[in-house]
């Protein structure tokens, strides 16, 4: 059964994932006024950086390609007009 995090004062405590170099990756609760970190060992904190560098790169490749192919496309298409007109 999974425990519901509550602060003190009974209210429920926000869960939250930090992207900042320092602690990327790391999910901690904000309770009414301060907030609770776990600990993050250091290979977490070496690995994760460069996998998400290396996420958006990637995403960044997809988009290139995604563009590419439908400037390919209209070529296509329009190069079909084209010969469609000539006969």
């Amino acid at each position: 059964m999974e425990e519901e995090d509550s602060c003190y004062c009974k209210k429920r405590a926000v869960k939250k994932t930090s992207w900042m170099n320092l602690n990327p990756g790391m999910t901690y609760s904000i309770y009414s006024n301060f907030r609770v970190d776990p600990p993050m060992c250091d290979r977490s904190r070496n690995i994760i950086p460069r996998l998400l560098r290396k996420m958006n790169l990637l995403e960044s490749e997809i988009t290139r390609r995604k563009s590419k192919k439908v400037k390919m496309w209209i070529c296509l298409v329009v190069s079909w007009i084209i010969i469609y007109l000539l006969l």
